[in-house]
């Protein structure tokens, strides 16, 4: 009776203990485990921060390139817009250089609605404007009417626009002196002389050199002025003839 109680109470201590070690070990598994869910859950939450991050560094740089690709094509635009321009002025220049003055105006009027109102367009819109108004002009002096009438009326609607146009760009840039002569010479053309010669005293106060290219250029000799004109237009150079570098002015004596 003694083994057998012995034998009965080993094994039952041998289960038992047995249990306690399984139930150890389950609880520990359960608890390396759990560790390892937190720090999985953990990491996570970091990889997810990551990868938001990484998203919103994706979209800005997306952004980036966008204005990258765009401002290039505005680039690429800007170049050939410019190439196009060089070609009209080109053909422009080409054009008055060759009487074709009604093609001129109207490629300068091109740049001009293109490009601007720069200075150094106005000037050249302007001058081919008085080149077709001295055209036109020249042609009304052998003409009959009405055609006679009609040149007179357009080549004085081109001087105006002429002069406009000169005021324009010397407006832009105050130190720009060409176009400052020019409507001078506009208005002497136009018959306007009161009108030039005030422009002559204003334009001799400011750029004195200039009455070396009034007394050098012909164009003046062309407007063909009157004795008065001429003799008012010496008592306005006669305070500036300092300046002048040895040119011969035909209305000074």
């Amino acid at each position: 009776m003694s083994t057998v109680d012995d034998d009965l109470f080993d094994r039952l201590g041998f289960i038992l203990r047995r249990s306690r070690l399984s139930f150890l070990t389950t609880i520990m598994t359960i608890t390396i485990v759990a560790a390892v869910i937190v720090a999985a859950s953990s990491e996570i939450g970091r990889l997810s921060s990551q990868i938001g991050n990484l998203n919103s560094e994706k979209t800005t740089l997306e952004r980036e390139i966008a204005r990258d690709k765009s401002a290039e094509a505005r680039l690429a635009r800007k170049v050939e817009q410019y190439r196009h321009g060089l070609r009209v002025i080109v053909e422009a220049n080409r054009d008055l250089m060759s009487h074709r003055y009604d093609r001129a105006i109207e490629e300068y009027q091109m740049l001009k609605e293109t490009y601007g109102d720069s200075p150094e367009t106005l000037n050249a819109y302007g001058y081919a404007r008085l080149r077709w108004a001295i055209a036109l002009k020249q042609q009304s002096e052998t003409a009959e009417d009405p055609q006679k009438s009609q040149l007179i009326d357009q080549a004085r609607d081109q001087f105006s626009q002429a002069t406009q146009l000169f005021d324009q760009a010397a407006a832009a840039d105050p130190s720009y002196n060409v176009p400052i002569y020019l409507a001078v010479l506009s208005t002497y053309y136009a018959g306007r002389t009161g009108e030039a010669l005030t422009r002559t005293s204003t334009m001799l106060e400011k750029f004195p050199s200039l009455l070396n290219m009034l007394c050098s250029d012909g164009q003046i000799k062309q407007a063909a002025l009157d004795k008065d004109a001429l003799r008012r237009l010496a008592e306005i150079a006669q305070p500036h003839v300092a300046v002048l570098d040895g040119s011969k002015c035909f209305f000074l004596h």
